[in-house]
């Protein structure tokens, strides 16, 4: 029960505030996280390359990376250096797993479109 972390809210839906969390909260959270949507992408002892890109302040950051990586055993943990290094950095981590936030698929699907319309991609994807 004793406290483990302060995660910082933004304050989109209010004022900004401290959140503040339990081992006990933590490992709850992460036994269920693994259980519910890690099971089989990730057993534990094995050894996954990660890439940390959100601020560690950033709750998806803290609870899918930090707490995930303490539960099941991740053991590179690769850190972005800045958004505009993000693709250096992709290639410098190489990571085997890789979470994220809906944006920044949305960034990696509209990339994808620039170079190939979404009807074409779709007819590729068909053939496989």
């Amino acid at each position: 029960t004793d406290l483990a972390m302060l995660i910082y809210t933004s304050g989109s839906t209010g004022q900004p505030k401290g959140v503040m969390h339990s081992f006990e909260r933590i490992t709850a959270a992460t036994e269920f996280s693994v259980a519910q949507n890690m099971s089989g992408a990730v057993a534990p002892g094995q050894e996954h390359r990660v890439l940390s890109y959100l601020p560690l302040a950033h709750v998806f950051e803290r609870a899918v990376v930090e707490c995930n990586s303490f539960a099941v055993g991740m053991v590179h943990v690769f850190f972005a250096e800045s958004l505009d290094t993000f693709a250096a950095d992709l290639q410098r981590a190489r990571p085997t797993l890789f979470v994220s936030v809906p944006r920044l698929w949305l960034k990696f699907q509209q990339g994808v479109f620039t170079k190939m319309p979404p009807k074409k991609l779709s007819r590729l994807l068909s053939i496989l």
